[in-house]
């Protein structure tokens, strides 16, 4: 083989592990081949969700949220696509964010519903569900409510005791 042949292939590698690397990371993203089609949901909160989260029906991954808008206050848009051969979202289409696992990773669940295809504009209203951060704030501040109680109690029941023993000991 001449130099001219050996810069070529080297060349030519190059380009295909470029390529390779390219496709690749698409790939590990999750990025979406083609256009496939979008659902609009229009959210007062979204918590903790990200572009890439996934969009779940019956816990099957059938889409991914492709981007966020903040529109204004308590209104963001989220955009997401989904598998057009899998699932046809309806007029009556439900979308909830709900949290998953202990790091506050967030999903959509849609419900397609039944009836009508979805306009390709149209927005549906989505609802945010409670996560494990949330309860356990919740959580967190009734034991606090309830530690007080606790103390308060305590201090009353040793005031008690106090002036019996005061009044024995007079």
């Amino acid at each position: 083989m001449n130099s001219y042949h050996k810069e070529a292939t080297v060349g030519l590698l190059v380009l295909v592990a470029i390529v390779a690397f390219v496709l690749g990371a698409m790939w590990l993203r999750g990025q979406s081949w083609g256009n496939p089609p979008t659902l609009r949901v229009a959210y007062a909160d979204i918590g903790n969700l990200k572009v890439g989260s996934p969009v779940l029906i019956s816990g099957a991954v059938v889409g991914r949220v492709e981007e966020l808008k903040f529109e204004r206050l308590g209104r963001v848009l989220v955009v997401a696509t989904y598998d057009g051969d899998l699932v046809t979202p309806t007029v009556n289409a439900t979308a909830t964010i709900r949290g998953v696992g202990m790091l506050g990773d967030m999903v959509i669940d849609l419900d397609p519903g039944s009836g009508a295809p979805l306009g390709e504009d149209t927005i549906i209203e989505g609802t945010l569900t409670p996560g494990l951060g949330e309860i356990g704030g919740e959580l967190a501040a009734k034991a606090s409510r309830s530690l007080r109680s606790t103390r308060c109690l305590i201090r009353r029941w040793c005031r008690i005791c106090v002036a019996r023993c005061s009044r024995r000991n007079d």
